[in-house]
């Protein structure tokens, strides 16, 4: 309704059953609507670890691995770190970087219902790919701009939005599309772990402050190639790399987990609410207790 008022709800018919089974259903809703509140303080805990956890490691290493450490142009890394940019840690097949296609190359007319799929800013959820935000092009399309193809491995970013939102390519993207608001990088897996390559991006102090030093502050929204070929990694032995990347992955699969958790919650209390408040299913109230002799 555009409006209402008094007169409109005092007209209003209401369903109501017997006192003590309207206790019961709200007793039942409210169980549900604590278990969403005891998960979302679960989510809200686990992100606090895991930032904590991912600008200690970043910057620190494995905790009790480096007893040296020394003064480079980003900052004091271990010294058993070294430094590299992004023209140092290419595969030497693919350019290390790519940005989406521009103008007329890809536009929503060349979009098809299915297809080969492109990656979109939407379909970029938290380290992991949502189908919910892809897009089609035909096969010819798709060969057209195969110059955009991602590979299994590759790392994928926003560049006109938070760079939080990146994700490496699973086996199963392999040969899918980049949009024109993402840009790709392309990584020698054997000097960088690809997931330790996005945790930098992330939430590495030393990079982010690079980042925000070359685009102008904080508050640029676009992200740019010759920004990102000027920044320089702290580097640490591949081995290290992975357990860094694997332990800040444990925590946002259990933040993913939790998340998914709280949509089932959601759904079956928006079935609960349907059912219960319409009188499709009764509840038997719980008998009070009998006094004691």
């Amino acid at each position: 309704m555009v409006k209402i008022n008094r007169d409109i709800i005092e007209r209003f018919e209401i369903l109501l059953p017997p006192l003590a089974e309207q206790r019961k259903i709200a007793a039942i809703l409210s169980s549900v609507d604590e278990a969403i509140e005891k998960t979302l303080a679960v989510i809200d805990k686990v992100q606090v670890v895991k930032k904590g956890l991912m600008q200690e490691l970043l910057t620190k290493g494995l905790p009790g691995r480096h007893k040296t450490f020394k003064q480079t142009e980003i900052g004091r890394i271990p010294g058993e770190w070294s430094t590299a940019e992004l023209s140092d840690i290419g595969n030497g097949q693919d350019p290390v970087l790519r940005t989406g296609p521009f103008g007329s190359s890809l536009k929503t007319e060349h979009f098809r219902p299915s297809g080969v799929p492109v990656l979109t800013i939407q379909s970029l959820g938290e380290g992991e790919i949502s189908d919910e935000g892809l897009f089609f092009v035909n096969d010819a399309k798709a060969k057209e701009l195969r110059d955009y193809r991602v590979r299994q491995g590759d790392l994928v970013f926003s560049r006109v939005a938070d760079i939080g939102r990146s994700v490496v390519i699973p086996e199963r993207a392999d040969g899918w599309i980049i949009s024109s608001n993402l840009m790709r990088i392309s990584p020698d897996r054997s000097r960088i772990d690809s997931r330790f390559l996005m945790y930098l991006l992330v939430g590495s102090p030393r990079v982010v402050r690079q980042i925000e030093q070359l685009s102008g502050g904080e508050g640029r929204k676009v992200i740019s190639s010759p920004v990102l070929k000027k920044l320089l990694f702290p580097m640490p032995a591949i081995d290290e790399q992975v357990t860094i990347a694997d332990t800040l992955g444990s925590l946002e699969g259990r933040i993913r987990e939790e998340r998914r958790h709280r949509e089932g919650l959601l759904s079956l209390k928006s079935a609960l609410q349907s059912l219960l408040l319409t009188g499709e299913i009764r509840v038997r109230p719980t008998p009070a207790p009998e006094p004691a002799p």
